[in-house]
């Protein structure tokens, strides 16, 4: 029941890989009849939600079977024991092939007498491949831009990708600032200051609910933004379930509508985890009161 519970609050976070650890094997004299049960229930359910890619480990925690080395008592179990299989996983295809994304962090202007031109955007590159010479679009403008240099700490690059930090040349000369973002020309991302989204409340001295102002921290934009109407809290113990709800307590999870004070940039979380999460901040005490994902979780996109 617990790891059911856990493949739904994933899904809904929009996570595409799960590794399931079925422990305490050694109680059940490590029998693969007992085992392959629970694997299925768990296969059915995440295919239920669409998800892809997912591993079971048998486990005895306390003997370390499966967990580094290979256990000789379940020899039924013929793949990577769990410390292997986490090493060994890749997912960074998937990223590079998304479409390039970079919030610009930092714009480097020396004005110095050696390099009184230079003017280079510093970010990290959160999904997908450049190249020096390739066309980006430069948003919220929209307006494209040639890529003339592209800098790492260690010097210049032809080429960078997903989780490299580097300064970035274009020719021209724009009106770019922190906030701004550098992405594919023909897969631009969204901009609106009003979204929906998935919320998890994260404080106990307030509540979310209509009307309750706080900042946003997007990428690299920090905003003020209105909470206009919780829609429903999610019933994380039922795939289907919505509870009514005028507001979200600490630890619950719910549906929101918000408007920002400016528009951010942004991709669907389902699409994009970096550009499509965010951080809600009590404009007061600068407490985290809460994180969010853009956009309705593919398990609700049809009640």
């Amino acid at each position: 029941e617990q790891s059911r519970r856990h493949a739904l609050i994933g899904a809904l976070l929009g996570i595409k890989h799960f590794v399931f650890c079925i422990n305490k094997m050694d109680l059940v004299d490590y029998s693969e009849d007992v085992f392959r049960p629970i694997q299925d229930e768990l296969h059915s359910l995440l295919i239920e939600l669409g998800i892809k890619s997912h591993h079971f480990i048998p486990i005895s925690a306390i003997d370390g079977d499966n967990v580094v080395h290979y256990s000789r008592r379940m020899p039924w179990y013929v793949d990577d024991p769990l410390i292997q299989h986490l090493e060994e996983v890749q997912f960074n295809d998937e990223i590079a092939d998304m479409p390039f994304r970079m919030p610009v962090q930092y714009v480097i202007r020396p004005l110095s007498n050696e390099l009184h031109d230079y003017r280079g955007y510093a970010g990290t590159i959160e999904s997908g491949h450049i190249e020096v010479g390739q066309q980006i679009a430069v948003m919220p403008l929209g307006t494209e831009a040639r890529i003339t240099d592209i800098e790492r700490p260690n010097g210049a690059v032809s080429s960078a990708s997903e989780s490299d930090a580097v300064t970035i040349r274009i020719a021209g000369d724009m009106g770019i600032s922190r906030g701004d973002m550098f992405s594919s020309p023909n897969e631009k991302p969204t901009i609106d200051n009003h979204f929906e989204a998935t919320v998890c409340w994260m404080t106990e001295k307030t509540s979310l609910r209509a009307g309750v102002m706080v900042r946003i921290k997007h990428t690299t934009h920090t905003v003020r933004a209105l909470v206009l109407s919780v829609e429903f809290k999610v019933d994380v113990n039922d795939l289907s379930g919505q509870l009514a709800s005028d507001d979200l307590v600490i630890n619950e999870i719910g549906q929101v509508f918000m408007k920002t004070t400016e528009p951010l940039i942004f991709d669907e979380y389902v699409d994009n985890r970096a550009t499509g999460s965010f951080i809600l901040i009590d404009a007061t005490t600068n407490e985290t009161v809460g994180a969010g994902m853009i956009g309705r979780p593919a398990c609700f996109a049809t009640v």
